[in-house]
């Protein structure tokens, strides 16, 4: 999925040399829409569309001083997944940020983007015609073969971490996700909770069984598959590490994880990564409720099963 051609970006020699702060946000070089359509005033990815089309008209100075990269999203554990591998690799990025609790990733300018209406979307701008990434797992494979960082190219190595990178998109998130509505949605579903809720714990086991054999989930050193997870560890510490002890980040039974979640943590990405997730509006509780319907496919959104 790729849009027409945009102004080239060119690689910032400071980059090259280590001297750009992971941290450094600056303009995106995003081309205008060119598959036409209205561009809706309160849509924030037809916002970005005409911003870009301002750079675009600047001149080439500003074009191509603009970041490579630019993220759509909000505040989920995969948004905060691509925000960390931007900030392991060095690159500074523009962040759209758009509240799916109010829809508007349902907006037609994002399911141009995105047919599949998920974030994050990642634009990579460093060719002529725009690359559309859409899945975290994706985006962080892309990033770290981009720029030859945190995935190695031995096939041995490789299969281990992506192995690992899986089982987080496979079966991490989507436990865990899964636990997060039942336990907050209020449908008081307690099979759901209870099911969920066990999952998450064979989750927190398999993690640190894999941790005390290897000192990253990967291997013998930190990759894609540490990025992908630790922003879920965090996210479900905080929302449910009192409701669910085990889930804690100081919790007795996994001293393992807890140790690999504070190297991790420690890291100067990870904490740029953080003060700019702290930046982001959290958009909980802003939609209204066939909004919030719409959002999990419930009540007049669900699907036939006809």
């Amino acid at each position: 999925m790729a849009f027409r051609a945009g102004r080239r970006h060119r690689a910032d020699p400071r980059h090259q040399a280590g001297e750009i702060p992971g941290g450094e946000r600056g303009c995106g070089g995003y081309p205008p829409d060119p598959r036409g359509g209205r561009l809706d005033q309160r849509d924030p990815v037809a916002r970005e569309h005409r911003r870009l089309a301002r750079v675009e008209g600047a001149g080439s100075g500003a074009a191509l001083s603009a970041p490579r990269f630019t993220l759509y999203g909000s505040l989920s554990p995969n948004v905060q997944k691509a925000i960390l591998m931007l900030e392991e690799v060095g690159q500074p990025f523009r962040m759209v940020p758009l509240n799916v609790h109010r829809g508007e990733h349902f907006a037609p300018e994002f399911t141009r983007l995105n047919p599949l209406q998920r974030v994050p979307v990642l634009v990579d701008h460093a060719a002529d015609e725009p690359l559309v990434i859409a899945e975290s797992g994706a985006i962080l494979i892309h990033l770290a073969e981009s720029f030859g960082h945190l995935l190695p190219t031995e096939p041995r190595r490789r299969a281990e971490v992506l192995q690992w990178l899986m089982y987080q998109t496979s079966t991490v998130g989507p436990v865990w996700g899964q636990l997060n509505h039942f336990a907050r949605d209020g449908s008081h579903d307690a099979y759901g909770l209870a099911r969920f809720a066990s999952a998450a714990r064979l989750v927190y086991d398999r993690l640190e069984e894999r941790l005390a054999v290897s000192p990253w989930l990967g291997g013998a050193q930190y990759s894609v598959a540490d990025v992908a997870v630790w922003p879920w560890v965090s996210i479900e510490a905080r929302l449910f590490g009192t409701r669910f002890p085990h889930m804690a980040i100081d919790a007795p039974g996994h001293p393992r994880l807890t140790a690999w979640f504070r190297r991790i943590e420690a890291r100067p990405a990870t904490r740029r990564a953080m003060a700019h997730i702290a930046a982001l509006p959290s958009n909980r509780n802003t939609g209204t409720a066939e909004q919030e319907d719409r959002l999990v496919g419930r009540g007049a959104f669900a699907r036939s099963l006809d």
